[in-house]
Order: C-alpha cells, then structure tokens, then sequence
C-alpha cells in the first residue's frame, strides 16, 4: 500500500497541518472545499 505524508498551511508562518493519506487526489479537494477536518476549517489551512 503506497501512502502520502503531506502538510498544509494557513499562510506564511501560520498554523501548520500534517496529515497522511493512501489518496492525496482525493484528500486535497476535501481539504480545500473544508470537507477534510475540523481542524483545516477553523483555521483556515489550505493545500
């Protein structure tokens, strides 16, 4: 099984997300769209 580490910011020097996924095409529209955590949507991090 090939799995993805990847990390997300809110913006420069902001608040950092580190996340790991078997499916990053999938994972990072959810992200985007505030579907992928609680977490990414209250603080605005984004792929």
């Amino acid at each position: 099984m090939t799995g993805y580490a990847y990390m997300t910011a809110s913006q420069k020097r902001g608040t950092i997300n580190i996340g790991v996924t078997n499916d990053l095409g999938r994972r990072m529209p959810e992200h985007t769209s505030g579907q992928g955590s609680r977490f990414t949507s209250c603080y605005g991090v984004q792929p």
